[in-house]
């Protein structure tokens, strides 16, 4: 019951969706924007779907919630000011007709967290979701925190 509801809000903590527990490691992990974006886009190809592209206002988004994630050691579409992607898409200077969010604590580099997004099935539709035009993704890492990394990705379209 409680994983069907943590997929429903497309939080991702690694322990509903099947995925391997990550390993806490003293060096920071692996984070690159470009290979989640190859990642998606080839995912998005196979269902016909349209590239995204990198929106660096997006970027900034995601990376100011993950920021927020860690600061308060949550995982939460809601910001700690009440915001949610839309919000913070739009203080970012991005005008969202769109925003879509995938979070996620623990993982250590891009690939595994974009693997364990789509599996789960909330996180996916995110992925796939249609007529989005543009990404940001940002990855925060706080370590002694008990979860190490805090992942944001903003899927959007713009007015």
């Amino acid at each position: 019951m409680i994983c069907n509801m943590l997929s429903a809000m497309s939080v991702m903590t690694g322990l509903c969706s099947g995925a391997a527990p990550q390993a806490l490691s003293d060096k920071p992990p692996s984070f690159s924007v470009t290979v989640a974006q190859k990642m998606i886009n080839a995912h998005r190809a196979r269902h016909g779907l349209n590239a995204l592209a990198i929106d660096s206002r997006l970027n900034a988004a995601a990376k100011a919630h993950s920021r927020d994630l860690a600061r308060r050691n949550a995982i939460s579409h809601r910001g700690s000011d009440g915001s949610y992607p839309k919000d913070r898409a739009r203080r970012a200077g991005y005008n969202p007709r769109l925003a879509s969010e995938n979070v996620a604590v623990g993982y250590t580099n891009t690939s595994d967290v974009i693997q364990s997004w789509k599996v789960s099935r909330g996180h996916n539709a995110n992925l796939l979701r249609r007529g989005a035009k543009h990404m940001g993704m940002g990855m925060v890492y706080r370590p002694n925190s008990g979860r190490e990394t805090y992942w944001t990705l903003i899927i959007g379209r713009p007015r």
